[in-house]
């Protein structure tokens, strides 16, 4: 098996183990730091827990771990990483992505990552073409650079999000949640967590009228420059008076990665999660899902349709999108 290697955070000309960066990113984690992070909840959990027992919860937490240990599945793994100063051609790079970590808070999930280290991917030989790539801040908003330096920590990431939030759809469980990005403490040994990104995914994805995963309002700085990754479904801020400070309008394309890999492009949506669909809990949760799918299949190349002129950042972007999504939306 090929071993991990990574960019050591603090020689970065020089690869170590993957050992010796666990042992570093361990001994930074009391520190406030750059994370992404992703906050997990089932709707109707106490209903469920009253049926089930707390079995569904335990098996779908083994689920996260299996995934954060066996890594990624079907396409999956392969990221782009810019060869152009302008972004837009690319070399598919597999085995990249960052140290991840997983743990159960409030009963949810939280997966999350820092850039303290990069793994060192290899090229799959394939090219990627992206003629829109978004490079777009918000005016007067800080950011951290090393963001967009190790961009492919956070693509590989969120691909781990769509592969653990698939898996729990096959096993007829949904889930609502939220992504987010910023400066916070993750110290998993001592049970210390706290920083916004944190708050924000909490109340995200709490706030979420129905299943899926938003991005959010981290987005406007810590967004995905590839648009594979997203979508614009901003219906889950509709009548949403609680978290709606805390969304963005943009959601992870998690149908796009379902139809793209071998462990699910082959199953039929529709037909294959019998499990929520029959269960009264998650019949009409199923049938969000069912729309989002469809909607994500017919408009898989939808920033093409985007008006780019007049866009002086991202706010202006996404204002973009949302009258794109309204002008679309049947």
């Amino acid at each position: 098996m090929r071993e991990a290697y990574y960019i050591n955070p603090a020689e970065p000309d020089r690869l170590v183990t993957q050992a010796d960066v666990e042992r570093i990113v361990s001994e930074q984690s009391r520190r406030e730091q750059l994370y992404s992070l992703a906050v997990f909840n089932i709707p109707n959990l106490a209903e469920l827990m009253e049926k089930g027992g707390d079995q569904p919860i335990l098996e779908l937490y083994n689920k996260l771990l299996d995934t954060i240990g066996a890594g990624l599945s079907g396409m999956g793994g392969a990221v782009p990483v810019p060869t152009s100063e302008d972004w837009k051609e690319n070399e598919m790079v597999s085995a990249t992505g960052g140290i991840v970590r997983a743990c159960q808070l409030n009963g949810g999930f939280v997966l999350y990552v820092n850039y303290l280290a990069a793994k060192k991917g290899f090229s799959t030989g394939q090219t990627k073409f992206e003629p829109n790539p978004l490079l777009l801040g918000e005016r007067n908003t800080d950011f951290c650079p090393i963001f967009y330096e190790r961009h492919s920590v956070y693509l590989a990431f969120l691909q781990m999000c769509m592969e653990f939030f698939c898996q729990a759809m096959a096993a007829g469980v949904p889930l609502r949640g939220c992504i987010s990005t910023g400066m916070a403490v993750m110290d998993q040994e001592h049970s210390l967590f706290f920083g916004s990104p944190l708050v924000e995914a909490t109340v995200g994805a709490a706030t979420r009228q129905s299943m899926g995963v938003s991005f959010g309002r981290s987005f406007y700085n810590y967004h995905p420059v590839y648009h594979d990754y997203f979508i614009p479904w901003p219906v889950h801020l509709d009548g949403n008076s609680g978290g709606g400070a805390y969304l963005s309008p943009m959601v992870l394309n998690w149908a796009r990665y379902w139809r793209g890999s071998l462990g699910y492009g082959e199953i039929a949506f529709t037909e294959g999660l019998t499990k929520m669909r029959e269960n009264p809990l998650y019949a009409e949760q199923y049938d969000v899902a069912t729309r989002f799918f469809a909607f994500s299949e017919k408009h898989e190349d939808w920033h093409r349709d985007l008006e780019w002129t007049g866009q002086g950042d991202i706010l202006d972007y996404c204002e973009q999108a949302k009258k794109w999504y309204y002008s679309v939306k049947k």
